[in-house]
C-alpha cells in the first residue's frame, strides 16, 4: 500500500486531497466568555410594542443596544474584527441563545414574584411560622 494512503487514514493535512477543506476555526474562548457574560435587560415596550419586551444587551466594554440580530452582528464585529463570517455568525446565534436563555429566567422570576405579592406562591408564610 502506497505511503499517501496509510498517511491519509490518520487525517495528515498535507496527504489530504486538494479540494478538501479543514476543520473550520471554532469561536475564540474570550468572545465566547464575554458573550456569556452579557448583561441582558429586559424592558416593558411603549406605544406600537406594548405588550412586548425588548431585551437591552450590554457587552462588557462597550455601550448598551436593543437586542436583533442586524445590531448584534454589527456590535460584534466591530468589537472583533479578526473574526470571520462564519464565526461572527456563529457569535451572533451564541447571543442569541443567551437573551434566549435569560428572557425564559426573567418570565420565572416575574411569575414567581407575582405568586408570591397574591399570597398564591407556597411557604409566603414568615420564616417563623412555617414550622
Amino acid at each position: 500500500m502506497p505511503r499517501g494512503r496509510i498517511l491519509s487514514l490518520f487525517g495528515r493535512a498535507r496527504d489530504r486531497a486538494p479540494g478538501t477543506e479543514t476543520k473550520p476555526a471554532p469561536l475564540p474562548e474570550t468572545v465566547r466568555d464575554v458573550i456569556d457574560s452579557a448583561s441582558v435587560v429586559f424592558r416593558h415596550g411603549t406605544g406600537e410594542n406594548a405588550g412586548t419586551d425588548r431585551a437591552i444587551v450590554q457587552l462588557p466594554g462597550f455601550s448598551g443596544f436593543i437586542f436583533s440580530s442586524e445590531a448584534a452582528g454589527k456590535i460584534i464585529a466591530r468589537a472583533w474584527p479578526e473574526l470571520d463570517a462564519r464565526q461572527l455568525a456563529q457569535a451572533v446565534r451564541r447571543l442569541g441563545q443567551t437573551v434566549t436563555t435569560r428572557r425564559a429566567q426573567h418570565r420565572r422570576d416575574a411569575a414567581a414574584r407575582l405568586a408570591v405579592t397574591e399570597g398564591t406562591a407556597p411557604d409566603t408564610r414568615p420564616y417563623l411560622h412555617r414550622y
